[in-house]
């Protein structure tokens, strides 16, 4: 499930799970099948996410999250929207759409992108994700966030020289951008500070201080 939650297309495969009482439905990008996996542990943070229940490794290697639909339905959150009539949502989401602030995360990483957009989606930020810098520039483009949380690390165009293109674009040079990278080194730090960054946290970040620098760079939109 890679896509993030506002990219929609005309067609979105939709699980609809049913218990007893309940329904829930989870947006999906595709539909495979049925397979036995061996559910593995995964680190704390990854656990914090919402229904994440643990991991698995698919023949070819590939690192897999598990889902846990109960623990989704547990939440305090999905049990006042399923008890909040729907002209009510409607209205909430429409406020929340206006209000809330864009946030891109770009990192070649299919688990940090999941896990951020989780994180900034619980806290009501509305999510765009790239996978490298080249994605990056081609949304901002098309949609202008207003915060770009950018890895160093990836394929194609890198995190600095994200920060280079960003900072040339007249329109959106004084976009807030919040470096989230492995590569802490001082030498690290000081390129990204002086091609424009306006911060750096290094990885496994945490959460509270990310989200305490998205809230200061918010709040001057």
């Amino acid at each position: 499930m890679d896509n993030p939650l506002n990219e929609t297309t005309t067609h979105n495969p939709v699980l609809i799970l049913q218990n007893s009482t309940s329904y829930l439905a989870i947006h999906v990008d595709a539909l495979i099948g049925n397979q036995e996996v061996v559910v593995k542990n995964t680190g704390p943070q990854i656990m914090q996410a919402p229904g994440i229940e643990g991991a698995t490794l698919t023949g070819e290697g590939v690192p897999v999250l598990i889902l846990n639909p109960l623990k989704l339905l547990q939440r305090e959150d999905v049990r006042h929207i399923m008890a909040t009539p729907l002209a009510e949502l409607i209205d909430m989401t429409a406020e929340q759409e206006d209000t809330s602030a864009v946030v891109l995360v770009v990192d070649d990483s299919l688990t940090v992108r999941k896990v951020t957009s989780r994180l900034l989606g619980r806290e009501g930020y509305r999510v765009l994700i790239a996978k490298n810098g080249l994605e990056a520039v081609e949304m901002i483009e098309k949609n202008k966030p207003d915060i770009i949380l950018a890895d160093l690390e990836m394929p194609k165009m890198n995190g600095f020289e994200l920060i280079e293109t960003v900072r040339k674009n007249h329109d959106k040079a004084q976009m807030p951008i919040i470096v989230i990278s492995s590569r802490t080194a001082e030498k690290h730090r000081k390129m990204a500070e002086q091609l424009g960054a306006n911060a750096f946290i290094g990885k496994p970040y945490k959460e509270e201080e990310l989200l305490e620098r998205i809230r200061q760079y918010s709040a001057h939109l």
